[in-house]
């Protein structure tokens, strides 16, 4: 599901997560780093790491979902003859 904004940053960093996850990358690739102030406050940089996030784990669900499931059901049922499972 595409984030809910106009803003054209949070949709590319929403866009990139999804990008990342389609090439095999893992969740921890993610470049927008936990910036805090130096009370310790949260920034704004969280936003576009939530969006990178979500796109991530939205590819994950859609894409890579389906395919753990097959396998598992392929497992459960004594596997496909002739292939390594």
């Amino acid at each position: 599901m595409a984030p809910i904004t106009q803003h054209r940053g949070i949709q590319g960093a929403y866009r990139k997560g999804w990008d990342a996850a389609m090439s095999g990358q893992l969740q921890a690739a993610c470049p927008y780093r936990d910036y805090r102030t130096s009370r310790g406050r949260i920034t704004f940089s969280r936003v576009f790491r939530r969006a990178w996030v979500e796109g991530y784990r939205d590819a994950q669900a859609v894409f890579v979902g389906p395919k753990r499931e097959s396998r598992a059901i392929i497992a459960s049922s004594g596997g496909i003859s002739g292939l390594a499972n």
